[in-house]
Formats: C-alpha cells, sequence, structure tokens
C-alpha cells in the first residue's frame, strides 16, 4: 500500500503542475482577447431610435427628429449620404412618440477610417444630442 502511493503521488504533483499552468494559460487569453465573438462591422449604415415619454405628441416627436437630422446634416456632412425617418413606428412599437431614422454613409473611400466610422458618428450624436 506504501509503494503504490510513493509512485502515485509523484504523478499527482505532475499532474496538478500541468493544470496550474493549463489554467494560468487560459486566465492569459481570457485577458489578452477580444472580448466579443465577432468584431464590430461598419456596415455603411446604422440606425437611430428615438422614443419620447408616452403622452408626447407627433408634432413633438418630429421636432426631434428634425434636430437629430440638422445634427447629422452639419456636423456629420462629410460622413453621411442620407437620412431617411420614420415617425409613428419604431423599434419599441407604433405611437406619437416613437421614431426610426436610416442612416447611409458615404462610400468608406469618402471617409476618414477613425472619425467617419459609424460608431464614432454613433457616439459623437449620443453626446451631441
Amino acid at each position: 500500500s506504501e509503494n503504490g502511493v510513493a509512485k502515485t503521488l509523484p504523478r499527482s504533483l505532475r499532474w496538478n503542475l500541468i493544470y496550474v499552468l493549463l489554467l494560468g494559460g487560459m486566465v492569459f487569453l481570457f485577458l489578452r482577447l477580444p472580448t466579443s465573438f465577432l468584431p464590430q462591422e461598419d456596415r455603411g449604415m446604422f440606425t437611430t431610435s428615438i422614443q419620447l415619454p408616452s403622452g408626447s405628441t407627433q408634432q413633438q416627436t418630429l421636432k426631434v427628429v428634425e434636430k437629430v437630422e440638422n445634427y447629422y446634416f452639419t456636423h456629420e456632412k462629410d460622413n453621411i449620404m442620407s437620412v431617411f425617418s420614420t415617425v409613428g413606428s419604431g423599434p419599441g412599437g407604433n405611437g406619437q412618440n416613437v421614431a426610426r431614422m436610416f442612416v447611409r454613409l458615404q462610400d468608406w473611400d469618402a471617409r476618414d477610417p477613425a472619425p467617419g466610422s459609424s460608431f464614432a458618428i454613433i457616439a459623437r450624436a449620443t453626446k451631441a444630442v
């Protein structure tokens, strides 16, 4: 019985060392690899959803849509090709207080890569409006 334990103990230490190395490698990879399974992709368009508080009128919603459109066409004019807006329907359903905007961007050749990416435009618009 002691002989069996004497043979098993060194193997146990070796497997524990392998386990610790594998665990450390997984932690290292977890910290170094990107966080998303699929990378973000700039597809040359994005949607903007607008929802005002319940009870807002269609005219109030339209004013907000016009304000956002104005932002896109003044501050992002070099990056935006067109904006198509619908008032009264959105991702959360239909109503006078919802709107959706479909924003088409210039081709990649016409945009500056970093500040012209859809993600950068969305971030700036969110802060500004």
